[in-house]
């Protein structure tokens, strides 16, 4: 999970390890794979933020770490 540590370490640096926490507590609870697709739609509120705080394309690169 090098991309899910990348994406830490840049939130760290911006402030906005809440944000970070929030998104990551919200998979640990709507994480579901449906054939072979990661369905964690209950989390995009979260991502958003994150991606707000933190920028640097973080909502692609987010879901992008869990689609491996």
């Amino acid at each position: 999970m090098d991309d899910l540590e990348d994406i830490e370490r840049d939130a760290v640096a911006e402030g906005c390890e809440d944000q970070f926490d929030e998104a990551l507590s919200c998979l640990d609870d709507e994480f579901a794979c449906r054939g072979g697709v990661v369905d964690a739609d209950g989390c995009n509120a979260e991502v958003d933020n994150l991606d707000g705080c933190v920028g640097l394309g973080t909502r692609l690169r987010f879901w992008n770490a869990f689609a491996h």
